[in-house]
């Protein structure tokens, strides 16, 4: 199997564990707000992802041929270069709340939206895993860092192929995606730990997952 599509991926929240992640207090009045909303957007997200499994055809200096498709990237060359098979993804929380009454508060929604693309990034990094035994797993994104801009979008799309069709997320013109809270990238085995925070320089970033890391950034980039 080289190509999967996840057409709906349910998504049950834990309560307690998103509100200390949103640093919201227990038993505050916007905690009982933001508990019902998640019980309500549990009924109306329709979470999606499509992967595909692809080769690693060659890592030379700073070029990187995947599935027959170059990419020029000191940090995709220096996570890849002795990595044989990668998994191209796509994830998405979907439009589908966004029509929902019931949670009116864009503000509201767009935090919903946050935590939820966290539960389809776990649901797919678990199906890897589970199906196919890779551990470790990493992902880079375009768009992400200035070495892998987001017009790579582009060819991304492409080698996985029908996207809009299976999951509904297109690209507009500057090749960001839409619906927004989507996501893509290459996922990877990684034995060092690999994350795009340890590289990004934007230090007041409120979705950082780990610190940035100046040595890595001297050592890859120099």
């Amino acid at each position: 199997m080289d190509r999967v599509v996840f057409d709906y991926i349910p998504v049950k929240f834990d309560i307690e564990d998103v509100m200390q992640q949103m640093r919201i207090r227990p038993n505050s009045s916007f905690s009982e707000v933001f508990s019902e909303a998640l019980n309500i957007a549990e009924q109306h997200l329709r979470c999606k992802a499509v992967l595909k499994w692809v080769n690693v055809d060659q890592v030379r200096d700073n070029v990187t041929t995947i599935d027959g498709v170059s990419f020029t990237s000191k940090v995709m060359a220096d996570n890849l270069k002795e990595i044989k098979k990668v998994f191209l993804c796509v994830m998405t929380v979907g439009a589908e709340i966004d029509d929902c009454q019931e949670l009116s508060d864009n503000a509201l929604r767009d935090m919903i939206k946050g935590v939820a693309l966290g539960y389809v990034h776990k649901f797919v990094f678990d199906y890897i895993t589970d199906k196919f035994g890779y551990r470790d797993l990493a992902m880079m994104t375009p768009g992400s860092l200035p070495d892998w801009p987001i017009v790579n979008n582009k060819d991304l799309f492409a080698m996985i192929d029908n996207v809009a069709e299976d999951i509904g997320v297109s690209l507009n013109e500057h090749y960001y995606m839409l619906p927004y809270n989507s996501v893509s990238g290459i996922i990877f085995s990684s034995s060092t730990g690999y994350v795009n925070c340890k590289l990004c320089k934007n230090l007041d970033c409120i979705g950082r997952h780990a610190p940035f890391d100046q040595a890595e950034y001297d050592r890859i980039f120099a």
